[in-house]
């Protein structure tokens, strides 16, 4: 494994499940866009923090885990699957997913992301 692509990958992993909005700018660019599913798109840091702040307030006892992973230059494909409670909706969900990222200056200046819920 290439350490500053396991540092990125742990980095995240540990954002998100810290919900450590503060630290998004360690992790993202200032530009970063950030798709999640094909009809939700977050352009600037600002708006992810704002994204990332309600998910704090909405999941609960989050983990994530990387299956594997691809890296090819400066992107990173990563098969992840994650779970956490969710507080509005009062259950525990369970997430299967696919990740793209495309890197610049040792950040994530892209991010698509798909995932099902099982």
């Amino acid at each position: 494994m290439d350490y500053i692509e396991q540092e990125l990958i742990n980095r995240y992993k540990y954002l998100w499940e810290q919900h450590d909005v503060q630290n998004l700018g360690k992790l993202f660019t200032q530009d970063i866009v950030y798709h999640e599913k094909s009809t939700v798109k977050f352009v600037g840091l600002e708006e992810l923090e704002v994204y990332w702040t309600e998910n704090k307030n909405k999941q609960e006892n989050v983990k994530f885990n990387v299956l594997r992973y691809v890296s090819i230059e400066n992107q990173i494909i990563i098969d992840w699957r994650a779970s956490f409670y969710d507080n509005i909706k009062k259950i525990a969900l369970n997430l299967d997913g696919i990740m793209w990222w495309d890197l610049r200056d040792g950040k994530i200046s892209t991010l698509k992301e798909f995932f099902n819920i099982n």
